[in-house]
């Protein structure tokens, strides 16, 4: 069980990430009738590391070790933060908490529209102790960028990183060597050393996580006490999915509920990476863009197959990077979190400028609202989640990708972007830039040979729409908002 202090004051200062530094999102709190808190969570947690402690050979990948299945040390105390979003009003909650453990570099509130008009309540956890960057291997992020930020209000936190003899490859100075070459658009030896650092940095998340997830199911140590909790539910984006996969794969199973319930009623993975084995008792929702399925062709991964028990869905959407929405979105925005890492990071804090692709502007991320509604129905009521195509592959093409006469993707989930296109989408524009996608507007010209008028093409797009909230892809009430944008 855990110990809750709070909600600590903001007289002095606002919590990290605080949803009241961002105008949208307070109006939203305001609007919604919501308050914030933050809360310092305190106990004990096992360190966790990987099954071999032996380096791993050039050709071999980081699942071979199991990262963060093996408890290497038990009961190890440590001191977090929790931040939390409620209604205020105890009659307007659901029963419905997101609990999301913080991506390692981007820890603030998630406030978005589809989560405050349900009456959900949202929870982030800090369960990292900081991941080392660069050359100079300058620990970034979790609860070593609070320090930083604010050693006033954070100076009493305090997470344990994994020990690096536990890890193969993390000998002194191997991975300042990686940095010297890393390139996060490619999955070389750099890039397996760099992702065990990321998971010895979160060699306690596991336990200080679910620590706080049984707190809520059983009202012991609540960070939300007073409110009556009936399902809890994860996610996380790029980054903030590699511990996802773990907690699903190795420990999931372990905190099952006295009654044989699953402790998470279902994991929403964004953008990231896949759980091979499906957690007992939970839905399983992936959702990719055309960048990862790119990334899955280059190393020859296996598309996985919908299952309605297990409850596992896989959606992979065309015309999108790793950044799949211009507006407020899901995902984790890499340029939100550049800040944290040291400077000359390619591709992370150092990206490469296009001119040659005009930025993506499509706003994408009420589809997965959408698909956050299906899923409370598939959990709730029975009702599967709806099923779309792969984006389809062509083994000839040098991409490994089917294309239309645009040059846009075939299959997958489609969106009027694709279907009534104004451009040709790029999935990463530079290798230098590897998240972000870009596109090639079509010149008024082409616009007119294909719709014959701006009326024309604005009516093909409401019509896709339309087909979209009908096949449950995007919510009646969002269908304005996404056209709007």
């Amino acid at each position: 069980m855990i110990d809750v202090e709070g909600p600590i004051g903001t007289e002095r200062s606002l919590p990290y990430g605080s949803a009241l530094n961002n105008n949208q999102q307070a109006r939203l709190l305001d609007e919604y009738g919501y308050v914030e808190e933050e809360l310092f969570v305190s106990g004990t947690a096992g360190l966790y590391g990987p099954t071999t402690n032996e380096p791993l050979e050039e050709y071999e990948q980081l699942n071979d070790i199991a990262p963060l299945s093996t408890l290497c040390e038990p009961a190890v105390p440590f001191t977090t933060r929790a931040l939390a979003v409620r209604p205020r009003e105890v009659g307007r909650f659901s029963g419905t908490v997101h609990a999301i453990p913080f991506h390692n570099l981007g820890a603030g509130a998630q406030v978005e529209p589809h989560l405050l008009r349900e009456g959900h309540a949202w929870v982030g956890v800090e369960v990292c102790s900081g991941t080392r960057f660069g050359p100079d291997e300058i620990p970034s992020g979790g609860v070593a960028n609070l320090h930083h930020t604010d050693p006033e209000r954070y100076g009493s936190l305090e997470i344990p990183g994994g020990r690096t003899e536990h890890w193969p490859n993390l000998q002194p100075g191997v991975l300042g060597k990686a940095f010297e070459t890393i390139d996060f658009g490619k999955q070389g030896w750099e890039m397996l050393v760099f992702r065990q650092e990321l998971a010895r940095s979160y060699a306690q998340g596991p336990d200080i996580y679910f620590s706080v997830v049984e707190g809520l199911r059983t009202g012991k140590g609540s960070v939300l006490p007073g409110l009556d909790v009936r399902r809890v539910y994860t996610s996380g984006a790029s980054g903030g999915t590699e511990i996802l996969r773990p907690l699903a794969l190795y420990h999931h199973d372990r905190w099952m509920q006295p009654d044989g319930g699953p402790i998470l009623d279902g994991y929403f993975i964004l953008v990231g990476q896949i759980p091979e084995r499906r957690p007992a008792g939970a839905a399983l929702v992936v959702f990719q863009t055309e960048a990862e399925a790119m990334t899955a062709i280059d190393n020859g991964w296996d598309i996985p197959e919908d299952t309605d028990d297990p409850k596992f869905r896989y959606y992979e959407i065309p015309g999108t990077g790793h950044q799949f929405s211009a507006a407020p979105q899901a995902a984790q925005d890499a340029a939100s979190v550049a800040h944290v890492l040291p400077e000359g990071i390619q591709g992370l804090s150092q990206r490469d400028a296009s001119e040659e692709y005009q930025p993506y502007d499509k706003f994408n991320a009420p589809i997965v609202w959408a698909l956050w509604d299906a899923l409370y129905r598939w959990v709730d009521d029975g009702v599967p989640m709806p099923r779309a195509p792969r984006i389809t592959r062509d083994q000839s093409a040098p991409d490994g990708i089917a294309r239309d006469e645009h040059g846009n993707a075939l299959g997958g989930l489609r969106t009027p972007w694709v279907d009534v296109p104004d451009a040709r989408y790029v999935a990463r524009i530079s290798p230098g830039n590897p998240l972000a996608p870009g596109m090639e507007p079509f010149t008024d010209e082409r616009m007119d040979a294909l719709y014959g008028s701006r009326g024309e093409y604005q009516r093909r797009v409401r019509a896709r729409l339309d087909e979209m909230v009908d096949d449950r892809f995007l919510l009646a009430q969002d269908r304005t908002l996404v056209f709007r944008e």
